[in-house]
């Protein structure tokens, strides 16, 4: 297990070192087979090298824990108990850890090519179509 774990860390550190850009979507909050979910250590490491960070909550999940976390998305569009999020202290230390990388590089969604309804629209989306399209539009004014 401590070998997997590892790997899964290992794999997207270096996923962050031959990519631009990062867009989330949903995302494990149980069952997750690393040190923390899995989508919350890609954006760890998407904010860590500087690079853009797209999230879409509309499917719950680790996603929608970091759209909220980022201050992307408040989330008051969703039921209350959304994203289901067991009690894991594990998923509470990654949120902090994200918290922490952020204010450090001073990450900012400011950055991503969209303005703040583009960015609550890609935050809210389900639908491929849209997510995708936001995504290009973002990525064609923030990557130069």
């Amino acid at each position: 297990d401590d070998e997997a774990m590892q790997a899964y860390s290992s794999l997207r550190s270096y996923m962050g070192t031959i990519t631009d850009a990062r867009v989330l979507i949903g995302g494990k909050l149980s069952g997750f087979k690393g040190t923390m979910p899995g989508i919350i250590e890609e954006a760890i490491v998407t904010i860590e090298k500087r690079q853009p960070l797209y999230v879409s909550a509309g499917f719950g999940g680790a996603a929608a824990l970091v759209a909220q976390r980022l201050g992307i998305d408040d989330l008051s569009w969703a039921p209350p108990d959304f994203p289901t999020s067991p009690d894991d202290e594990r998923i509470e230390r990654a949120l902090d850890r994200l918290d922490a990388v952020t204010v450090s590089s001073m990450w900012s969604a400011g950055s991503l090519g969209l303005d703040t309804r583009s960015l609550r629209q890609l935050a809210a989306s389900h639908r491929a179509s849209e997510i995708a399209s936001l995504v290009v539009a973002g990525l064609s004014r923030s990557i130069r």
